[in-house]
């Protein structure tokens, strides 16, 4: 399995990483990485096959302002291809926001509420019976909940 997180610098992608998916090799920082392969004169692109089985986080460094400097835009797009290929291959793509995941790709299936409590359960915290809605929606574990059925989700 190959998961990538990806989010801000600093907004706890490391440590969910670690949480969520403890039994996968971690590669942290793979924006260093590539600014290292690019330093020494090696296509980043290279590193793909070495990524495949783990769990990688990187940092977003595409938003923003273009740089003018030709060295750090070429960094900048080969960071964003290689998380481009590696999202391509990968069986989840998770981005975090202030230590949020959001599922991109992969547990897509499974409805928010569904996700919030197979989360929560790896999380060993509680999640208040309120914020579960009735009805409706049948995750993966057939727990009724939602807005939408399970079906609904591709």
């Amino acid at each position: 399995m190959t998961v990538l997180f990806v989010g801000g610098a600093y907004q706890g992608k490391a440590a969910l990483a670690k949480r969520l998916y403890p039994d996968l090799p971690l590669v942290q920082n793979l924006h260093a990485l590539v600014r290292d392969e690019l330093a020494a004169g090696r296509d980043p692109m290279a590193l793909l096959d070495g990524l495949r089985g783990h769990v990688i986080t990187c940092d977003e460094v595409g938003c923003g302002v273009v740089p003018l400097d030709r060295a750090d835009e070429a960094y900048r797009e080969a960071v964003g291809r290689l998380c481009c290929a590696i999202a391509a291959e990968a069986d989840a793509v998770v981005r975090v926001m202030a230590g949020v995941p959001q599922w991109i790709k992969g547990e897509s299936h499974v409805c928010d509420l569904c996700r919030a409590d197979r989360l929560c359960a790896r999380l060993d915290i509680r999640r208040p019976q309120a914020a579960a809605a009735p009805d409706l929606c049948r995750g993966q574990a057939g727990v009724a909940h939602g807005k939408a059925a399970a079906a609904d989700f591709p």
